[in-house]
Parts: structure tokens; C-alpha cells; sequence
């Protein structure tokens, strides 16, 4: 009973688009499961079915597949041992409106972000305690003066069109992107020094950007930024590589179709993260109940 009750509370979160609350009670779901283990009556398919579809949106692929196998686990347990299901299908999602756009830097809505987050890599996240973790970076150094951060870019990584991206091409990327928002750059862009120039066309690149080798990057900035690491999270500073007018991601999930009501998102199976995602497709859909 009590674990149709948490979940219910986090199928009811999910339905109000309150992703956080919901992967709260799928937590506390979970972690009741753990400690009564012994009770084989439990029915947990609905709750794993859940966290992996919270966990895929967070692009945190590694426990939805480990929630996948204890769903495929659990099926086959009801089914007496029948076989268990494999990795594939589609996953639909509900959003509230119409993604306005596929460039993360028009970005202006929540679901935008949420489709964004599957196709574009930043250089640095936050784990599931908010911690700051490495992405297309394999790690970092921060001056003590705050003004400069190197990054060292991750040996291998491609563009869904199987381009090669090291540290010059994350450059070209941030440079293209303050093209495409001189006048609305995220915080992280915008500190940057040469950005402002940049933008309004009085020079030619971004001075503060500088590549050292073919997979080290620097970024100088105007005026120390503490925090600036954090700002770097922001969902319109994930990279997306500018291919004669088309973006390409490093992302787990490639855009596959757009249309009035549906963006659909067609699975990437070199993804630098090794492991492909549980879905074939993701489609994010207006109007579903």
C-alpha cells in the first residue's frame, strides 16, 4: 500500500511537470523497495517505469539503464520468468507548448530546455546533488584570480554527423553562438573577454578564447566570475556546432523530425558516453493527457 501511495505522489508531480518533486518521491519509492526486499508482493513496474523516464530527460543514462534492468527484472518476475523485454522503443513525452525553437539560444521555455538537454552536451553539469561534474570536458583548472579556466576537452568525441569535435571546434562553436544572440548572451558568454567586440562586429574573434593544444581550451574573462564554472551550466551554453546552417549536438539523442505539435528525436549510438540510451526515440509532444 505505501508504495502506491509514493507512487502515485510521483506519477501525480510528473503529470504537473514538477520533475524535481517527482524524482524525490521516485527516490523514496525506490528506497523503500530496497528495505523490504523480502515482500515479493510488491509491484514496482510503474515506479522503475517512471525513473527511467525522469532519469532519460536528465540525461542521466547509466541509472535509467539500471532501473531498465530491474523493470525487466520485475516483468519478468509477474510473467514467471518470461523473457525479458530488450532496449528500444519510443518514449513520449507530454510538454505544455510548442518548443519555439531548436537553437538553444532562442531558448525561452522550460520544455525547450527539456529537448535541448538530449541533444546538446555542455562543457561542465551537476550531478544529482548539484554538484559541478565534467561533460565534453574531462576536467578543469580555475586560475585563483577567477579570470581564467582551462579545459581539457575529451580524447574522441564526434558530432552526431560523426565530425570530429576537440578544442578548436568548442571555440568556432562558442564563437557562432554569440552570433546567433549578440544581443541576449547568457552570462557565461558574455563575461567572456573580446565578447562584447565580438558581438557588436568590432573584431574578428573573441579574444578571451584561446586553444592551446588540440584538446586544451582557455577562457579568459573581463572581471573575476567566482561562480563562473556554475554559469556554465545554464541550458544555452550546451554546445551546438553550427554545419551550414544546421545544428548538430554531441548528445545522447539526434533531431530526427519537427513538426506543429511533435519534436522527435532519433537515438545516437556513438555517444561519447559509451553507453546508448533505453529509448530508440523520444518524441515530445503537445496536446497528451
Amino acid at each position: 500500500r505505501l508504495l502506491e501511495l509514493i507512487t502515485n505522489a510521483a506519477e501525480c508531480s510528473w503529470e504537473g511537470r514538477d520533475i524535481d518533486t517527482a524524482q524525490r518521491w521516485i527516490e523514496k519509492g525506490i528506497g523503500f523497495l530496497d528495505r523490504e526486499r523480502e515482500h515479493a508482493d510488491r509491484d514496482p513496474r510503474r515506479l522503475y517505469t517512471l525513473a527511467i523516464t525522469v532519469h532519460s530527460l536528465r540525461g542521466d543514462y547509466a541509472t535509467a539503464q539500471r532501473y531498465g534492468e530491474r523493470l525487466e527484472k520485475a516483468r519478468a518476475d509477474r510473467a514467471g520468468g518470461a523473457k525479458a523485454a530488450t532496449p528500444g522503443g519510443v518514449l513520449r513525452v507530454p510538454i505544455l507548448s510548442r518548443a519555439l525553437t531548436i537553437d538553444q539560444m532562442q531558448s525561452k521555455l522550460v520544455d525547450e530546455g527539456e529537448v535541448f538537454s538530449n541533444v546538446f552536451d555542455p562543457l561542465i553539469t551537476t550531478d544529482a546533488a548539484g554538484n559541478l561534474v565534467p561533460a565534453l570536458c574531462e576536467r578543469w583548472e580555475a586560475d585563483p584570480s577567477s579570470t581564467l579556466f582551462r579545459f581539457r576537452i575529451r580524447d574522441g568525441l564526434t558530432r552526431h554527423d560523426g565530425a570530429p569535435v576537440g578544442a578548436l571546434e568548442i571555440l568556432q562553436c562558442l564563437e557562432g553562438a554569440i552570433r546567433r544572440a549578440p544581443d541576449d548572451l547568457p552570462a557565461a558568454l558574455a563575461s567572456m573577454r573580446g565578447a562584447q567586440e565580438f558581438a557588436e562586429g568590432s573584431a574578428d574573434r573573441v579574444s578571451g578564447l584561446r586553444v592551446t593544444d588540440e584538446r586544451e581550451l582557455e577562457i579568459t574573462l573581463v572581471e573575476p566570475v567566482p561562480i563562473y564554472l556554475s554559469l556554465l551550466t545554464d541550458v544555452r551554453m550546451r554546445l551546438a556546432f553550427d554545419v551550414g546552417g544546421r545544428l548538430e549536438g554531441t548528445g545522447p539523442f539526434r533531431f530526427e523530425s519537427i513538426s506543429h505539435d511533435t519534436v522527435r528525436l532519433e537515438r545516437h549510438r556513438s555517444w561519447w558516453k559509451g553507453r546508448p540510451a533505453l529509448a530508440e526515440t523520444i518524441e515530445f509532444r503537445t496536446g497528451m493527457n
